[in-house]
């Protein structure tokens, strides 16, 4: 498996998704459900998830409809989804798409860097 979950850090307050080499939308739904189990068990805290591409390569499909049905039925304490890619064609891909998909861009952030990242996680909500 090409896709790992764990908790970024000792304060259960990120979940982080990281996907390396060729991985697959079954994957991408499987750790899904997993950062789901896990956020559960913290359901009285606020939550990020942090989705990081260390590969340039995508499966086939959609990342729309793809995108789209993992959040479908957000977790309650589920804050938004960080996606971090430092490749630049990804990340404009993914910039554009939440340009125009709306329902998209309520739960979705793209940055290019995990600091970014982690300055957008140590916002006050």
């Amino acid at each position: 498996m090409m896709v790992s979950v764990d908790w970024f850090d000792e304060t259960h307050r990120t979940v982080l998704i990281v996907l390396a080499g060729r991985w697959t939308w079954d994957e991408i739904y499987s750790s899904i459900e997993t950062a789901r189990g896990m956020m559960r068990t913290q359901s009285d805290t606020i939550i990020d998830i942090v989705v990081k591409f260390e590969s340039s390569m995508m499966p086939h499909g959609s990342l729309s409809m793809h995108g789209a049905a993992a959040i479908r039925y957000p977790e309650p304490n589920l804050r938004r989804i960080i996606i971090v890619s430092s490749n630049r064609v990804m990340y404009r891909v993914m910039k554009v798409m939440l340009g125009i998909n709306s329902e998209l861009s309520k739960h979705y952030q793209v940055v290019d860097s995990m600091d970014r990242a982690l300055a957008m996680m140590n916002e006050v909500a």
